[in-house]
């Protein structure tokens, strides 16, 4: 894995050390707040790292400590089925056990909101009174979708209660599921609330912090007059998001004036120009000199949308083995599909594109351990599978770990067509 720049250091202290099995220094993290157990990055939380190395007593760690089973990026496996196939039994056991202890659990008493969460959201100001002077620390207190009770304040619109919290303490900073610096200002500026947006501010929240792939408050601010206000209060908008808004001429004034701005937003400008088929903007960007960066840590695929405006990109030097934090290259990506078997013509054309700009076409990636010939087979693409082959791509590698050859994937996933054609290339499965 590569450090993303905009990765928070806990956080990046807890996948490491999640990923590396390093038990003693996981436990000096979570002996300092047991709620880094829950934070990730990419909606990929400590645990779902542990798992994908096989290290069991780590996943027993993050469990006691509160993690979320069954909590995972929404597009990718469950972590029992990550674990199950990739022969981890040891982890399989110790999530199944925790999976029946919380069975078990609902069945007796079904998982939902604390009271206090009612209250907020009632706007009962009278119940939260009296259930936060019962029990002052259920001010931190998240709900099952991760929201704090300052957040359903807010989204609401229970100005009183907002105030009520804040009086108590409640910091629109602490992270909250996908918010690292919190939701509730952000909450406030989409909903258009100056009255609640000026109170956050007064207290510390943070205009530039991000909610899910939503942007940060200024982005999301409902009017010009909120907007205005945030930028009065250090907030801004990256040119990725000025993209969104058609602000182009700003984009170009913004990058100019300090060209690594390019690079903020979701994997920067060029992935949001591609996706809105932005042409001329994206040559007056090349034209000033900007370029893709080496790494991007979200929204490569974007990139992918549009072959021919891809096609200039890396004939403006762009590294063809551009890869995001866990070494996914863009060739892997070009692999990707939903299981069904069904050709793809862009991503068969950028894959081209790639290979003749001289892509690796063994890249292995972190999360899955295989080539872009993996991933074909994973995602049942024979297509794909079938082009890179003819293009040199190997079955097998000395150092592939036995559930990660492409002839694996395709076998454990019922892939009928890929198996065929990776047997007639003569691939074996390791082990």
């Amino acid at each position: 894995m590569i450090k993303p720049p905009d990765i928070e250091d806990n956080t990046w202290e807890m996948i490491v050390a999640a990923a590396s099995g390093n038990a003693s220094k996981l436990r000096q993290l979570l002996e300092r707040d047991p709620t880094r157990s829950q934070r990730g990055y990419y909606s990929m939380p400590p645990i779902h790292f542990a798992v994908l190395e096989g290290h069991a007593e780590i996943v027993r760690l993050l469990l006691d400590a509160g993690a979320d089973l069954e909590w995972n990026r929404a597009d990718a496996d469950r972590l029992i089925e990550i674990a199950a196939e990739r022969g981890y039994d040891a982890v399989v056991a110790a999530l199944e056990s925790a999976r029946d202890r919380l069975q078990k659990l609902l069945l007796a008493e079904p998982r939902k909101d604390h009271p206090i969460h009612l209250a907020v959201e009632t706007g009962d100001l009278a119940r939260v009174r009296e259930l936060l002077n019962a029990e002052p620390s259920l001010i931190r207190e998240a709900r099952l979708n991760g929201r704090r009770p300052l957040t359903t304040a807010v989204e609401f619109g229970h100005e009183s209660v907002v105030r009520f919290l804040l009086e108590r303490g409640a910091s629109p900073t602490w992270p909250e599921r996908d918010a690292e610096k919190g939701r509730a200002l952000h909450a406030a500026a989409r909903a258009g609330s100056r009255e609640m947006v000026e109170l956050l501010l007064a207290v510390g929240a943070d205009p530039n912090g991000h909610a899910d792939c939503g942007g940060n408050a200024v982005y999301a601010a409902k009017t010009l007059e909120i907007r205005k206000l945030l930028k009065a209060h250090g907030g801004s908008l990256d040119p990725y998001d000025l993209v969104w808004m058609d602000e182009d001429e700003e984009v170009i004034r913004r990058i100019t004036a300090d060209p690594k701005s390019a690079e903020l937003g979701c994997g920067g400008v060029f992935t949001a120009v591609v996706t809105r088929g932005k042409h001329d903007l994206l040559k007056r960007l090349l034209h000033a000199g900007i370029r893709v960066p080496a790494l991007i840590t979200g929204c490569q695929s974007y990139l992918l949308e549009r072959p021919d405006m891809f096609r200039t990109l890396l004939e403006s030097g762009m590294n063809p083995d551009t890869c995001n934090w866990q070494m996914q290259t863009m060739l892997h990506l070009c692999c990707r599909g939903d299981g069904r078997g069904l050709p793809d013509k862009a991503s068969l054309e950028c894959a081209a594109l790639l290979l003749d700009a001289g892509a690796n076409i063994s890249a292995i990636d972190d999360e899955y351990s295989s080539t872009p010939l993996g991933w074909a087979a994973r995602n049942n693409r024979p297509d794909m599978v079938e082009f890179l082959l003819t293009r040199g791509a190997k079955t097998n590698l000395p150092d592939d770990r036995p559930w990660a050859t492409p002839l694996a994937w395709a076998k454990r996933r019922g892939h009928t067509q890929v198996i065929e054609i990776l047997e007639r290339a003569e691939a074996k499965v390791q082990g």
